[in-house]
């Protein structure tokens, strides 16, 4: 259970932490809606950071209202891919790219867009890494900004860890850090090619679930209640008990997930 009140706001002057970690191990290689798994997930990254820059933007500039890291992870290791305040990391993508979007009068734009994260995929599933390297981050931000809303903390994988119950375990940790309006939101989202069984925020799973989904639902988070509105107006089918988990999810489901962790602390 997520215990707190989750009712701050994020913004300049009390700003929060948005942490996405990235599985970047040689599954990623794996067909997924059209692509890849690694292409897709990056393009859900990089459409999240330039979402939260969009919420930070006040009078046309960007305010530090939330501090971004992305941690990937695969081959052996867990390394910030991003990391910074939202004003400092809208400011410096990795590079820029021109995509045509509709402009208010029905035709298309040519607009540039932030790439901050490049597909990836090589060698295993170090998580365990990725959640003791998430806590470390944590643990010194929730120092500096007791009263935060509390980080919010997105897992986009598509298998189990390496080493399941020492990732259970750091995950666990992770969940137990708090600032003074509650703990740390652990969401996991499990994606694959064909959902036909897709899982989405579950309140309990079926007693003949896989060992991965067991585990990736025991270490997520329960979606707080006053959250819950927010949940369902992403399009996610929550209910009260739900827990912030996706199993065997498509590109629409992550990126729902991703659009509801990203807006928590936001004024809508």
């Amino acid at each position: 259970m997520s215990v707190g009140n989750y009712k701050k706001y994020v913004g300049s002057d009390n700003p929060s932490m948005f942490v996405i970690l990235l599985d970047q191990s040689l599954s990623m290689e794996e067909n997924f809606a059209g692509s890849d798994k690694q292409t897709k997930a990056a393009q859900a990254v990089n459409r999240v950071i330039a979402e939260i820059g969009r919420q930070s933007l006040k009078e046309m500039e960007h305010s530090p209202r939330c501090w971004i890291e992305v941690i990937g992870y695969g081959n052996g290791s867990a390394d910030s891919i991003v990391s910074g305040m939202i004003t400092d990391v809208m400011a410096h993508p990795t590079e820029l790219v021109s995509e045509e979007v509709e402009d208010s009068k029905g035709g298309l734009t040519e607009m540039k867009s932030g790439i901050w994260v490049k597909p990836k995929a090589k060698g295993g599933t170090p998580m365990t890494d990725a959640y003791e390297k998430a806590s470390e981050k944590i643990s010194v931000w929730i120092q500096d900004h007791p009263d935060c809303f509390p980080p919010v903390v997105i897992n986009i994988t598509d298998g189990q860890p390496n080493r399941l119950e020492s990732a259970k375990e750091a995950a666990k940790r992770l969940m137990e850090l708090a600032s003074s309006d509650g703990q740390v939101l652990l969401m996991n989202a499990h994606i694959q090619e064909t959902p036909a069984d897709s899982i989405l925020v579950p309140v309990s799973l079926p007693e003949s679930i896989t060992p991965d989904a067991k585990f990736l639902f025991d270490i997520s988070s329960e979606i707080p209640d006053n959250l819950l509105a927010n949940a369902i107006s992403s399009g996610l089918p929550a209910e009260k008990g739900s827990r912030a988990f996706l199993y065997r999810a498509n590109a629409e489901a992550l990126i729902k997930l991703i659009n509801f962790g990203s807006s928590m602390g936001f004024k809508r």
